[in-house]
């Protein structure tokens, strides 16, 4: 617990410090208006939180996908698994009833 504080610790430190050196530089960004003086350090967290908002949208629709794809997975087995239990039901009647006959 205490080595997760310190860590957090330094990361929140090495963040600061970037965030120093780079407070004196600017440039311009279009996001469909021009920005003329936009902090560079501002902008490299925007890009950084925007991976990460696509990172899981896509996270999150790969899940959505793959539960589908698997319910129609589970359903053709259960299907085809029902098929067999009917076939193999009436290859056993068909042999009761074969077996009955050579009793008679």
């Amino acid at each position: 617990m205490i080595s997760a504080l310190l860590i957090l610790i330094v990361l929140l430190v090495l963040l600061a410090l970037f965030i120093g050196k780079n407070i004196s530089y600017n440039c311009p960004i279009w996001f469909f208006k021009t920005f003329d003086s936009t902090n560079v350090a501002i902008i490299v967290f925007l890009a950084f939180a925007a991976g990460i908002i696509f990172t899981l949208l896509v996270l999150l629709l790969g899940k959505l996908f793959k539960n589908e794809s698997k319910n129609k997975e589970v359903a053709e087995a259960e299907e085809k698994d029902s098929d067999d239990k009917k076939t193999l039901k009436k290859e056993k009647q068909k042999k009761d009833v074969v077996e009955t006959s050579k009793n008679d």
